[in-house]
C-alpha cells in the first residue's frame, strides 16, 4: 500500500528525534531547533519537500501561522517572497510540509531587491527574524523566506 505524504508525516512526527535521525526517509536539516525541527524527505510522495515538526505546544501555533501566511500571500504579488507551504496537520498543527529552499548565507540584499510592498519592505528592514538562517533559494521563486510564522501579522507593517 502506498502511503500519502500526510500519513508519512504523521508517522514521522510521532517518532523521537533519535528515531527520525535513523529513519532513511528523512534527513535532519536544522540540528537542534528550539521549537521546531526540520527534515527533508528523501523518498516517497513528498520527496524533496521539508517536514517541520513542532517540538513544543507553542510551535504548533507557528506551523498554523506559517500556513495562514502562505494562504494570505498565495496568488498575490508577495507570493514570490515566501517558500510555498504544501500541507499541514489539520487536527493539531503538529507538522507542516513545505517546499525546499537551498539555504545559503548573505541573501538579505537579494530579498530586499524583490520586495515591492511597503508592509514587507518595513518587515525586511526591521529584519524581524529575517536572517540568512531563514532565507534560501527556491527552484521557482529564487530567494525566499522559509521560516515565517511572524509574517501572519503583516498588517502591523503599515
Amino acid at each position: 500500500m502506498i502511503m500519502k505524504a500526510s500519513e508519512i508525516a504523521d508517522e514521522i512526527s510521532d517518532m523521537s528525534h533519535s528515531e527520525r535521525v535513523n529513519d532513511e526517509r528523512v534527513t535532519c536539516l536544522n540540528g537542534d531547533g528550539s521549537t521546531r525541527m526540520a527534515y527533508r524527505f528523501n523518498s516517497g510522495p513528498a520527496e524533496g519537500k521539508v517536514l517541520k515538526i513542532a517540538m513544543l505546544g507553542s510551535a504548533r501555533g507557528e506551523n498554523e501561522q506559517e500556513m495562514q501566511t502562505w494562504m494570505k500571500v498565495k496568488g498575490t504579488e508577495h507570493e514570490q517572497l515566501f517558500c510555498p507551504v504544501r500541507n499541514i496537520d489539520r487536527k493539531s498543527h503538529k507538522w507542516l510540509i513545505m517546499d525546499y529552499a537551498d539555504q545559503t548565507g548573505g541573501l538579505i540584499g537579494a530579498l530586499k531587491s524583490k520586495v515591492h510592498s511597503v508592509k514587507l519592505k518595513s518587515a525586511v528592514e526591521d529584519s524581524y527574524d529575517i536572517t540568512p538562517d531563514n532565507l534560501g533559494v527556491h527552484e521557482q521563486y529564487g530567494t525566499v523566506i522559509f521560516d515565517y510564522p511572524w509574517a501572519y501579522d503583516l498588517e502591523k507593517y503599515a
